[in-house]
């Protein structure tokens, strides 16, 4: 969503947002992504999977399209779930002689599995000297560091260039803060990316991605460039799960940590 970067729809369309993008993989695969956002809702589309989400129901919905399947995904109770299996990880942590026990617990302070003990990530962006022309927007390119690790560049645009306004992406901040609410730490310092005031307060003005480098354990995973920003009528039934998609039940994390 950063890199593509409550009120009842009527009946008919509404005038809105639509972002085009193109994601490249390292390997050379071109994907298209499409971003719908309206004031209560929006939905990133890629050729994988959907994610939508509503204010309404403070619901996040899973498209799985190559399984033909939808997950609905509630914050509330992913949040008691993840709060669960951290109980009963560190249960069975204190079980173990405190030699391997701090080796494990080292070992995953720097993976995915550190948010599981609590570990919350610090996100930062750190300006560089380095400018491009992407379509018709000049850019800066920030450094994204995760706990001091390069994740991503971003060459950000002030919004006002764009075209677009803090307005325009309420529901970004929405869905930041109903996932801050629910999960804590868990969260991460990676939701203040789409919250302009946190993103502002590092940067020193709103701005929005036009290029994202996407990197993992610093090798070029993928790079989305902005193609595309119009406000323009979207349907309401953009935001609906597509018939013949079977519901998933959510994971119960409890269990997978090995709680109850």
């Amino acid at each position: 969503m950063v890199a593509m970067l409550g009120l009842a729809v009527t009946t008919g369309a509404e005038a809105a947002l639509e972002i085009t993008a193109d994601r490249v993989d390292a390997d050379g695969k071109t994907s298209p992504q499409n971003l719908y956002v309206l004031p209560d809702r929006m939905k990133v589309d890629t050729d994988r999977f959907t994610m939508i989400y509503r204010t309404d129901t403070g619901k996040a919905i899973n498209i799985m399209k190559d399984k033909h399947q939808y997950m609905e995904i509630d914050p509330k109770a992913m949040g008691a779930g993840i709060s669960a299996a951290q109980a009963a990880m560190q249960k069975q942590l204190q079980s173990l002689p405190e030699a391997q026990r701090k080796q494990i617990e080292a070992a995953m302070g720097h993976s995915a599995g550190g948010a599981m003990m609590g570990q919350s990530q610090d996100v930062t962006l750190e300006k560089t000297s380095q400018t491009k022309q992407i379509g018709g927007w000049s850019c800066t390119v920030f450094h994204q560091k995760t706990n001091g690790m390069l994740s991503s560049d971003l060459c950000i645009a002030p919004i006002s260039a764009v075209g677009v306004t803090r307005d325009d992406f309420a529901v970004f901040k929405a869905f930041a803060d109903s996932m801050r609410n629910a999960l804590g730490s868990f969260g991460g310092r990676n939701l203040d990316m789409l919250d302009f005031d946190a993103r502002a307060k590092q940067i020193g003005f709103d701005g929005i991605p036009i290029e994202t480098v996407l990197y993992i354990d610093g090798k070029l995973k993928s790079t989305t460039t902005l193609k595309t920003i119009e406000h323009k009528p979207i349907s309401p039934d953009v935001f609906e799960v597509p018939a013949g998609y079977t519901k998933q039940d959510m994971p119960n994390l409890g269990r997978l940590g090995g709680g109850q």
